[in-house]
């Protein structure tokens, strides 16, 4: 039988992990990286592939033209002001169909996206961007 811990040893235990959990997250965001393979793009930190999407499931890549909440999209944010490096992925399927990265040349990522997809899969692969949004 164990005895309950007080509740200052409680509330300082669960505030050292709150903040460990932080500074992990912190270093994470400087080190995730946005990479774009012969068949797939994929979220990595290091080595570790995070996310994965295989260029079959993109439907458009774009800049957002509205401000999407974070509780609708799948967010993979590099840097905590976004706002002029912002690209959307939008996906055929799954629970997030728009996907949200933040790469530091917004145009340039894009047009190397849609070069590798269109070299991969065929030349009407991708939606114009240009296209108006739903």
């Amino acid at each position: 039988m164990t005895l309950p811990l007080p509740p200052l040893r409680e509330s300082l235990w669960l505030a050292g992990i709150a903040s460990g959990l932080i500074v992990l997250w912190l270093l994470a965001k400087g080190r995730m990286e946005y990479h774009i393979g012969k068949n797939a793009f994929r979220v990595r930190l290091g080595r570790l592939t995070l996310r994965r999407i295989p260029f079959s499931e993109i439907v458009r890549v774009s800049k957002p033209r509205r401000n999407h909440s974070w509780f609708t999209t799948e967010n993979w944010r590099s840097v905590f002001r976004d706002s002029h490096r912002l690209l959307m992925i939008e996906r055929r399927s799954g629970v997030f169909r728009r996907l949200m990265i933040t790469p530091r040349h917004r145009y340039e990522f894009q047009e190397r996206l849609r070069i590798a997809i269109q070299e991969s899969l065929g030349a009407e692969a991708l939606v114009n961007a240009d296209d108006e949004e739903e």
